[in-house]
């Protein structure tokens, strides 16, 4: 996991702390700001694609020296360049990351994230560009015998032409047409393919917070047992 650092900054005073992790629907934040359950805030990302963005979030349960933040709304591809960086791994530059649908307060406290290196000890800064649109291949020119057409597997398949049997171009336009949303259409699976692998992550990161929920109540309860036994 990258290193990251979580700034606490309320106006009155400032505070160090990191971030642990992430769960369900937001981070782990280790500080010691005392803020109750339900308090809004915003985060603010200068790592990993974000360059500054005010993220609203709210205080959705405090742990000892913790609190678990919920980001309020925030989108699919934000959320995958998130756990990117909190995992100490490159962004995927194939997100097309829209703009913000809301914005937190401007005077509520603010948790500063910066930080983090992937496994060659490199900054995880990923800049996202968009995926340039599907291109259709033009016809390639040969001899005045024949000619060529692009197929879905890049090659080139020779048509002879002749002059009593013209080449229709409508039909031409009509193949052209197919190749455009045969490549729309792979857009769409790999947008799905990345929501998919984004919401396993998500439920990965909620197994292991339940994981570490349900250890810390064994020990109460072991603690306890140990008390009435006395």
């Amino acid at each position: 996991m990258g290193s990251l650092r979580a700034v606490f900054d309320d106006g009155k005073r400032h505070s160090e702390g990191r971030v642990k992790g992430m769960w369900s629907s937001g981070l782990m934040i280790e500080t010691d700001a005392a803020l109750p359950i339900g308090t809004a805030v915003a985060v603010v990302v200068l790592s990993g694609g974000f360059d500054g963005e005010r993220l609203g979030a709210q205080v959705a349960a405090v742990e000892k020296g913790s609190l678990l933040l919920d980001l309020v709304g925030l989108d699919t591809a934000r959320w995958s360049l998130l756990q990117a960086l909190v995992d100490g791994k490159p962004g995927s530059s194939s997100l097309r990351v829209g703009p913000l649908l809301s914005a937190p307060p401007a005077n509520v406290p603010v948790f500063i994230v910066s930080g983090g290196d992937d496994e060659l000890g490199d900054p995880t800064g990923a800049h996202t560009l968009p995926d340039p649109a599907p291109r259709t291949p033009a016809p390639i020119e040969v001899a005045a015998s024949e000619f060529q057409l692009p197929t879905p597997l890049g090659g080139a398949r020779a048509v002879p032409r002749t002059s009593k049997n013209p080449v229709d171009e409508d039909s031409s336009g009509s193949f052209e047409l197919q190749l455009v949303e045969l490549g729309r259409a792979k857009a769409t699976l790999e947008e799905e393919n990345q929501a998919l692998r984004a919401e396993l992550q998500r439920v990965s990161a909620l197994k292991s917070a339940l994981a570490d929920e349900l250890k810390d109540t064994l020990e109460r309860l072991d603690a306890a047992e140990r008390v009435l036994k006395r």
